[in-house]
């Protein structure tokens, strides 16, 4: 049967790269992410350079009560890497966020994540090449003095896909677990978490930045390693491959 790399957040930023990435391996691809108007010319232009077959899926991650239903219309398909790239900041004072702020981001960054990567191990445990990688940050390792509820969120992340790569591993499962850990990246993440209505200038605000297509570069490299973790070395601005990042209590 054909494989297909699923990526959610699919419609622009490092999610829309990774599709690239993907369509110039071969890959058909199953693309999700709210806008439908910018999934469909995503598709219409991979297939017609890439002779891939593109499935366009627009759903909203933040209807949490409907993520049971979502997943079922991917079993349709066989989906040898799932890429859990969707996500989003809100640039606030940290007291002044609402509950409605905090509760939606948690939603997407978090159970959103954890719902559909839980339904994806169970399905893909034991499927060989199988490889599952969330989008976490350099603040889901290190707390963000500007943000500390996004870098809670992106916490979870590093720390529940770093313990579901070691559940499936002491458990003699096939399927990989992986964290791509990004700092500052030129997207449309900055200027949706400031609610501007202009793209930002990250010349402007950012000594140093990557790209879009850098990352996704990264997160292939990654998929192609035996690593756990790509996360960017704040010192240097390289991005490395590594082993599991946490603390852990495993050996005790």
């Amino acid at each position: 049967m054909k494989e297909y790399a699923l990526i959610t957040g699919a419609s622009s930023g490092i999610g829309r790269e990774v599709a690239y990435r993907f369509a110039e391996k071969y890959y058909n691809l199953i693309l999700v992410a709210r806008r439908q108007d910018r999934l469909d010319a995503l598709k219409a232009e991979l297939e017609e350079n890439y002779q891939v077959q593109v499935v366009v899926i627009p759903f909203d991650l933040s209807l949490t009560d409907d993520l049971a239903d979502f997943y079922q219309l991917t079993r349709n398909y066989v989906i040898k890497y799932w890429i859990n790239n969707a996500g989003f900041s809100i640039s606030k004072d940290l007291l002044k966020l609402s509950g409605q702020d905090i509760e939606q981001m948690v939603r997407v960054n978090d159970i959103a994540l954890m719902t559909l990567s839980n339904l994806y191990a169970a399905d893909y445990k034991d499927h060989e090449g199988a490889q599952l990688v969330n989008v976490s940050s350099v603040v889901g390792y290190a707390l963000s003095e500007g943000n500390p509820l996004y870098s809670a969120t992106k916490f979870m992340v590093s720390a529940y896909t770093e313990g579901l790569d070691h559940y499936l591993n002491v458990n003699g499962h096939a399927m990989r677990a992986k964290v791509l850990a990004p700092a500052a990246t030129a997207t449309e993440f900055t200027q949706v978490a400031k609610g501007e209505s202009k793209p930002v200038d990250y010349s402007q605000l950012y000594d140093r930045y990557h790209t879009a297509e850098q990352m996704a570069g990264f997160l292939i490299q990654l998929l192609d390693s035996s690593k756990t973790v790509a996360k960017v070395n704040l010192s240097n601005f390289q991005m490395e491959l590594l082993n599991p990042q946490l603390p852990d209590l495993y050996d005790n």
